[in-house]
């Protein structure tokens, strides 16, 4: 029997994978079509991307759910939410090695509540990671992986669904955080780096940082308030900078070399999960792992 991720993570750096949205891009994904609608039609390449990184060194890998709520898949698609779920945890637990995990991934609804102007409030955003989170067990991933919240209360609400379904499964956690001439904010609701990770932590979540919308330089003095605040063990997982496209094509402009040197200082810092976000590769990651096992 495997250890738990989070026994792993007192003994050495935990690392995670990089983007799947972007993998796909690359493979012929019709941007504005639905990740979650395409990987069910083409499940070789989700299992082509998943063994890529776990051939380059990962301990994680999130299945391909981001964002497959009923609110975030739409009505076209909400009679399939189990179906869905299920499915991508299947391809990823399919070709998981004895000595990995597989991460029940999951995104914001990617809608504004109402005291914003939406039409959905946290009881309609629980009801929907209800779903996603029951077909999730039923497939027997090995933890929740939370990511990008915008809204601490949408992070807030899904950590208590989880918890409600489980209680033993490990839950890591991770808002998105823009740099602004206050310090660091959430992006929709404005809520500080401490208040965050303070209140994720008492949800119950077992791991706790940030992801997306900062690259790896800028993720740095993140990392730092963090670490500062968090008692619990963190998790980062930077972009690869702001795409520019040329000839039709994305291009990031943080290289795997830069990447990597990054996530050493945050691993400096004593950061003990280590993963990409939007434009990270498999080099990317390869690089990591390399530089910071070298690194000893």
């Amino acid at each position: 029997m495997k250890k738990s991720i989070l026994n792993l993570a007192k003994q050495r750096a935990v690392f995670l994978d990089g983007a799947m949205g972007t993998e796909l891009i690359e493979k012929g994904l019709v941007l504005g079509d639905s990740v979650e609608r395409f990987s069910a039609y083409f499940s070789e390449i989700i299992t082509e991307i998943h063994k890529g990184y776990f051939n380059v060194g990962v301990d994680i890998i999130h299945t391909n759910t981001y964002g497959a709520t009923r609110i975030g898949l739409g009505k076209k698609l909400e009679d399939k939410i189990e179906l869905i779920n299920l499915r991508q945890v299947e391809i990823a637990k399919n070709i998981c090695p004895k000595n990995g995990y597989v991460a029940g991934n999951i995104g914001p609804n990617a809608a504004l509540l109402e005291r914003d102007g939406g039409e959905y409030t946290l009881g309609m955003f629980e009801e929907a990671f209800n779903e996603q989170i029951a077909a999730m067990l039923k497939g027997n991933v090995d933890l929740f992986s939370i990511e990008t919240m915008y809204y601490l209360d949408e992070a807030i609400t899904a950590i208590k669904a989880i918890k409600s379904a489980s209680s033993d499964i490990p839950i890591i956690a991770a808002m998105t955080f823009a740099k602004v001439e206050e310090g660091y904010r959430t992006t929709v609701d404005n809520k500080e780096v401490k208040e965050c990770i303070e209140q994720l932590e008492k949800a119950g979540a077992d791991v706790v940082g940030c992801g997306c919308t900062l690259d790896s330089f800028e993720m740095i003095g993140l990392a730092k308030k963090i670490k500062a605040v968090a008692k619990k063990p963190v998790i980062v997982q930077p972009t690869a900078g702001a795409p520019l496209t040329v000839a039709g094509k994305n291009l990031y402009p943080i290289n795997p070399e830069r990447f990597a040197k990054d996530m050493l200082e945050m691993k400096k810092l004593g950061v003990e999960f280590l993963g990409g976000c939007c434009g990270t590769s498999y080099k990317h990651i390869e690089k990591m792992i390399a530089v910071i096992k070298n690194s000893k």
